[in-house]
């Protein structure tokens, strides 16, 4: 968003410039500030405050701000000065005043302001820049200022030293919406029914473990063991944890006595090496272990006075740990007539064992639900779970009655096995003795520091954690939230993010640029703004001949240009791999291998998304940019895009920033290589957006990129 300029500038064509520079210090109060400038000059600051600038700068200093789409960063560039070891007002050199001096410069505020035609208030003057002072260095006659941007994130991680125990864990920074183990969610095939993050173990007291919760999250929700054999989470029985106190931190505790509770379909029909094998006429068996629609057999041909028997096998993973508790649940139906002298039984076995676990008999159009229990043959068996559990589906043929095959359906709605189950020698401890160091926990994330608001949404978390761990105040109300580019109503990416261990801050805000779209950035007036590409870009200006010269016209790289995108999100919690993964082809994709001789393997990404996990991604662009992450980058990256640089040489353009959006109008002076009209008067024309700026006294060149 452009800089705001006063009048003094939007109305003239010619115009003088000099740089303020004002040299903050101590606690940065009302006036406390030293000024030096190209040129001598005074100037009013409109509160009480009258200062002399002095005339020293020697240098032609250059800010540079740029954002670079592709990635979704900004950044803001250092400044040198170099000054006349001037004669203070204190009658000695302006050296002595920067270090050990009675003031206290060093790592304090420096802004850079623009005086136009001697402007003689600082309200008619622009600010351009606001860094700190880093670093001073002196000759006799010489001063060197080295100035850095100044940026609330510098040196600051998450979780941060305030967020750890006595003996150093760092409590986990979670965001986004979880499904905890009180309330379960719909059969997910890779979380079960839990959606969960990681809680970190803390320490054990009285064979009591503590894990730390998420910072946010509801301690009182109850912990989940990832099942490897299950590859699905298990509730910890959450009438044993409870949410306490170690250590200074909140944590859920349970004793190593709880037990773990889950519910698993078995995984797959087994055919050999039992004899009989599974009969091939069960027809769509897959739906028994999706939990939805039925499997079932056309019943066979049977003679009066005899049986058929079909059966079915179907194979069981291990668990995890030892099984206190565990049973087989079937869900079936007979869909049709028995017969009043026929009969249809179903037998329940532990795997080729002779021992019947559970048994049923079947009566015309009857439904049932069959809870078999097979804890005293698991424990006979050593404590093994069954490699597979056999069905035996029997239909009998009464004297003077017989079964028409086909008359009739015998349907199985799902199979699956009920269970809880201790920690073996207590299994949750390593062979050094020491506890696992991560168990998870389907409570939601942060809640907003703004209005207390569930934060669901990538660019909700970015702005929380500005606002949390940064002295940016929770009152200001960045440009472009609510109103602008609307960031807040356009995006709704939705976000599941943990941290465990300190990172910095700035590398978190990018991460969450990057995979929510959208790039945070302070202007050089110090406003905090969001810039992305909206889905129906509009010029803020049109910029022509009499505005801008030096115009050149360049295109986007050809290794920029990127064909397909192999997308992997949804970061798994337990597990070193991600739930979710897409190729997505660009709309563009043939054109840019034909007109750009590219090869079919070339211009590929892999990308991995750690705290996306919808919209889905697409396998190809959808319909607007910010639909999704591939769409919105497939955007960028999908097409060559012309690039223009050039210079303002209008005054009441000098307020152009980085993130504008503009049009340029050299319609009667040269059109941009083979395209349309700049404008579009015959129905074509450019949108561009700043992407760099570098300012120097009496100068603004200016980059940007076609969107």
């Amino acid at each position: 968003m452009s800089l705001t300029l006063p009048s003094a500038f939007t109305t003239k064509t010619i115009l003088k410039e000099n740089w303020l520079v004002q040299l903050w210090y101590d606690d940065e109060g009302q006036g406390k500030y030293s000024t030096i400038s190209f040129y001598d000059t005074v100037i009013d600051d409109g509160e009480d405050v009258i200062k002399d600038y002095v005339g020293c700068i020697l240098n032609k200093p250059t800010i540079r701000e740029s954002v670079d789409l592709e990635n979704s960063t900004a950044k803001t560039s250092n400044v040198s000065l170099t000054i006349a070891n001037f004669i203070h007002g204190d009658g000695n050199h302006f050296s002595r005043q920067l270090l050990n001096g009675t003031n206290h410069y060093i790592n304090r505020t420096v802004k850079i302001y623009i005086q136009p035609n001697n402007e003689t208030l600082l309200s008619n003057c622009v600010q351009i820049y606001t860094g700190r002072l880093e670093q001073v260095s002196h000759t006799v006659d010489k001063i060197s200022l080295s100035i850095v941007a100044k940026r609330p994130w510098d040196k600051i991680t998450i979780p941060s030293q305030d967020d750890k125990t006595t003996n150093n864990i760092y409590k986990p920074v979670v965001y986004g919406d979880y499904v905890d183990n009180a309330t379960e969610g719909a059969s997910n095939d890779v979380y079960g029914t839990y959606i969960a993050h990681p809680i970190k173990y803390c320490t054990e007291i009285d064979r009591e473990q503590y894990y730390l919760t998420g910072q946010g999250s509801n301690g009182t929700k109850g912990a989940l063991f990832w099942d490897k054999y299950l590859q699905k989470f298990s509730a910890i029985d959450d009438s044993s944890s409870t949410s306490g106190t170690i250590l200074g931190e909140k944590a859920l505790k349970f004793p190593i006595s709880s037990v773990k509770s889950n519910h698993f379909w078995l995984d797959s029909v087994r055919v050999s090496p039992q004899s009989p094998v599974s009969d091939a006429s069960w027809v769509d068996t897959a739906n028994i272990f999706l939990g939805s629609g039925f499997a079932y057999y056309s019943n066979p041909a049977v003679a009066q006075g005899t049986t058929v028997t079909k059966y079915l096998y179907l194979n069981c993973p291990n668990i995890d740990g030892e099984a206190s508790q565990l049973s087989f649940v079937i869900s079936m139906r007979q869909e049709g007539n028995v017969g009043g002298s026929n009969s249809l039984y179903v037998r329940i076995k532990y795997e080729d064992d002779g021992t019947q676990l559970g048994a049923k008999s079947f009566s015309s159009n009857e439904s049932d639900v069959l809870t078999a229990n097979f804890q005293t043959e698991y424990n006979s068996q050593s404590k093994k779970m069954p490699d597979y559990v056999t069905i035996e589906v029997s239909w009998s043929a009464g004297l003077g009655s017989i079964w028409n095959a086909g008359s009739s359906q015998f349907k199985i709605y799902e199979a699956r096995f009920e269970t809880e189950y201790n920690y073996p020698n207590d299994a949750t401890r390593k062979l050094d003795s020491k506890a696992q160091e991560f168990l998870y926990s389907g409570a939601n994330g942060q809640i907003s520091t703004i209005d207390e608001s569930p934060i669901t949404e990538i660019h909700e978390a970015h702005r929380d954690i500005l606002h949390r761990y940064t002295s940016y105040a929770s009152s200001n109300t960045p440009t472009n939230w609510s109103s602008g580019l609307n960031i807040n109503s356009v995006k709704d990416w939705k976000i599941r993010y943990w941290i465990i261990e300190p990172t910095p801050l700035i590398e978190v805000l990018e991460k969450l640029q990057h995979e929510g779209g959208f790039i945070g950035r302070f202007d050089g007036q110090g406003s905090y703004q969001y810039i992305f590409i909206p889905d129906s870009p509009s010029a803020s200006v049109t910029l022509d001949e009499d505005d801008i010269s030096d115009l050149t016209i360049s295109s986007t790289g050809v290794n920029s240009l990127t064909s397909k995108m192999h997308i992997e999100y949804q970061k798994h919690p337990a597990e070193s791999r991600y739930i979710t993964s897409e190729t997505s082809v660009s709309a563009n994709d043939a054109t840019l291998l034909s007109n750009f001789n590219i090869a079919s393997t070339e211009n590929k990404k892999t990308i991995k998304l750690d705290a996306y996990v919808s919209p889905t991604i697409p396998t190809s662009p959808s319909t607007n940019s910010n639909d999704d992450y591939y769409t919105y980058y497939d955007h960028i990256l999908g097409k060559p895009r012309i690039i223009v640089n050039f210079t303002v040489v209008n005054p009441a353009y000098l307020g152009l920033d980085v993130g504008d959006m503009i049009e340029i109008d050299f319609n009667n002076v040269v059109r941009p290589f083979g395209g349309g009209d700049w404008v579009g008067e015959d129905g074509d024309g450019y949108i561009f957006m700043i992407t760099d700026v570098s300012r120097s006294v009496g100068n603004l060149k200016i980059t940007a990129r076609e969107i």
